[in-house]
């Protein structure tokens, strides 16, 4: 091939970091473009270009530099037969809210990793999956990132990093591969902090963001559902750093959505934390009871229709849906309330407790699987209805959870997909939302990895996902702009029935 000259004749510059075994060559080469002028046929030389085509077979156009790279080749996690892929994510067991959560994403990824590798692969090559445990660790998160994308002089072993799990390891971990020009794929976490605008050229998530969900289950509460909810009678209970109300950043999110869209400040809206990790919901239950029984809150007829928005994980927010209904029954059936809770109530406010009517909405992160569970482990509890006759309720009837992808067992292209490929990699799993949520994360990637074509590098991979947009069955598009690294701001629903059954919503809302 041919030299591609500056305008002042001198030769294109030489990326001599690029491969140490071609440098004798190059040198030569640059010696000989300087004695004629550029006219010369020179193999191995980096040229100016505007597209990988400019470059010839192993060669890719870095989109910022305009000058061609050598793709990687046994290097950087990417070698003939195999693509590497890393992951540090929560692989534990001591806190069981995220144990099932890791578990069922990690059955998502390697439903879809076994169907690619028993097909043959994506060019020829099979993907692996490299975890690493960070136990929830911020710090070990940052030092697993370090060694999969070999930073302080290590070997980078992965090509990209996909699926950390939660907030506080999710940003250690953009933190390495923003640093390191290393892509992480789908964070499993939805922080506004994640998808800044413009966003990151090195973080790229398929879900919505936590405020999204917020946003649109409050909406729901509000337009959705007969009667509708009064807007002062929406709350919130989110993550915190405590139990005294400081919210931690998915908090903050929770708290965010909801607020924009109830139009209010943050000081003007009811909400109450609770701790990642711990099931203690004595305190946040007691404020929100008390939140409830206030003059403040409007009635309808003869009903109070409350809207709690829970952004938790499964096993705090059972314990919440528990703690609260069972005072709600003492109260509608003329009997006391838990010690606990009757020493911050009046006889007024219990008498007001006993119209309350509340509409639960979840975040998806709750986990639906393991919350049915919980919530059916607890049996049923005693009611009062609107014609005034006893009988029985199971908790959490009723419950509308926001999902970032479609019901797992619905009929859609996408899900039937899913559940065949999870079922071939192991016939007792059984299927969910944050598994499926995984699964579409790598089958994404992969569709994004095929359109791009066998020549890889970090530069090149970015500037196809900035261009790419597929529909992969789930009832949107997905895909990627320069100015927009989230692939979708949808969400659906579903809803718990009286025994706990998944009834499908569709879309949470109207387009």
């Amino acid at each position: 091939m041919f030299t591609r000259c500056h305008q002042d004749g001198s030769p294109p510059r030489r990326d001599w970091s690029a491969s140490s075994r071609r440098q004798p060559l190059a040198v030569v080469a640059l010696a000989a473009a300087f004695s004629v002028h550029c006219a010369v046929s020179i193999d191995d030389q980096l040229w100016q270009c505007e597209t990988s085509s400019d470059c010839g077979g192993g060669w890719q156009c870095d989109p910022s530099l305009r000058y061609c790279v050598e793709a990687y080749n046994g290097q950087n996690g990417v070698f003939d037969d195999r693509l590497v892929i890393g992951m540090t994510a929560y692989l534990s067991q001591d806190i069981p809210g995220l144990a099932v959560i890791s578990a069922e994403g990690i059955a998502g990824i390697n439903a879809y990793f076994r169907f690619v590798n028993s097909t043959g692969g994506i060019h020829g090559r099979r993907l692996e999956l490299r975890a690493l445990d960070d136990r929830f660790d911020p710090m070990q998160a940052q030092a697993n990132m370090m060694e999969l994308v070999g930073a302080q002089g290590g070997e980078r072993q992965v090509f990209l990093v996909c699926n950390t799990l939660g907030e506080p390891p999710s940003l250690a971990a953009a933190d390495v591969a923003v640093n390191e020009k290393v892509i992480l794929w789908s964070p499993g976490t939805g922080l506004t902090s994640l998808e800044q605008e413009p966003p990151s050229r090195y973080i790229f998530n398929y879900r919505p963001r936590y405020s999204d969900e917020s946003d649109q289950l409050t909406r729901y509460l509000l337009d959705e559902l007969q009667p509708n909810t009064p807007a002062t009678n929406i709350g919130v209970l989110a993550q915190g750093s405590d139990f005294e109300g400081a919210f931690d950043l998915n908090g903050d999110d929770v708290v965010n959505g909801t607020t924009r869209a109830l139009g209010v400040g943050r000081g003007e809206l009811f909400a109450t934390t609770y701790v990642l990790g711990s099931t203690d919901i004595l305190e946040p239950a007691k404020r929100t009871l008390k939140w409830m029984a206030s003059a403040d809150r409007e009635t309808t007829g003869d009903r109070r229709y409350v809207g709690i928005i829970l952004g938790s994980v499964w096993d705090a927010g059972s314990g919440f849906i528990k703690a609260i209904q069972d005072q709600l029954s003492a109260a509608r059936r003329g009997v006391a309330l838990d010690a606990p809770f009757a020493a911050d109530l009046d006889a007024t406010e219990i008498a007001r407790l006993a119209t309350v009517e509340v509409r639960y909405v979840a975040h998806s992160a709750i986990t639906t699987n393991a919350l049915r569970a919980a919530l059916a482990s607890f049996g049923p509890y005693p009611w009062i209805d609107d014609q005034g006759q006893a009988t029985q309720r199971t908790y959490g009837a009723g419950l509308v959870i926001s999902q970032v992808v479609p019901l797992a067992t619905s009929n859609s292209s996408g899900a039937i997909r899913y559940r065949e490929h999870l079922a071939a990699f192991d016939p007792s799993a059984v299927p969910g939302e944050f598994s499926l949520e995984s699964y579409l994360n790598m089958w994404l990637l992969g569709e994004a990895l095929q359109a791009h074509g066998r020549d890889l590098t970090t530069e090149t991979f970015i500037q196809t996902l900035e261009q790419f947009s597929v529909d992969l069955g789930v009832g949107t598009p997905l895909g990627f702009s320069i100015g927009s690294h989230q692939a979708t701001s949808r969400v659906w629903g579903i809803r718990l029935s009286d025994d706990l059954s998944v009834e499908w919503l569709g879309l949470l809302l109207p387009d």
